[in-house]
């Protein structure tokens, strides 16, 4: 998607479509001005709307921006599951820390593998 958007004629539009990195590392897609001074949907809607944009774009452009969200939310998605997995890996951690003391395991002993036992 981001190839297209960087090739004629969308190259030649004010806004363009970037790749921007949060502060936990995530890449989201972001419209902004070709200049930085602005960035999101706004600056889309804008453009849509502009007399200026010609027709024969219109439909591109709101693929990609349909194509924005959808893959946006996917990677919110992917980035929520990854903390909660994390999250449980270590609450897991601690919970079979905690079981081993009190049973007096330890977690080289044959067939201990950290599983709950039936």
């Amino acid at each position: 998607m981001l190839a297209q958007a960087g090739t004629y004629p969308f190259r030649l539009l004010p806004i363009q479509l970037a790749q921007q990195t949060t502060g936990a590392g995530t890449v989201f897609l972001r419209w902004r001005r070709q200049d930085r001074s602005a960035m999101g949907v706004a600056l889309w809607q804008e453009l849509m709307e502009s007399p200026a944009t010609p027709d024969t774009l219109i439909d591109d452009l709101f693929a990609m921006e349909v194509q924005r969200v959808v893959l946006n939310m996917q990677i919110s998605l992917l980035h929520t599951l990854g903390r909660q997995a994390v999250d449980c890996a270590s609450k897991l951690d601690q919970a079979h820390a905690v079981y081993q003391r009190r049973s007096g395991t330890a977690a080289s002993q044959p067939g201990s593998n950290g599983a709950a036992h039936t």
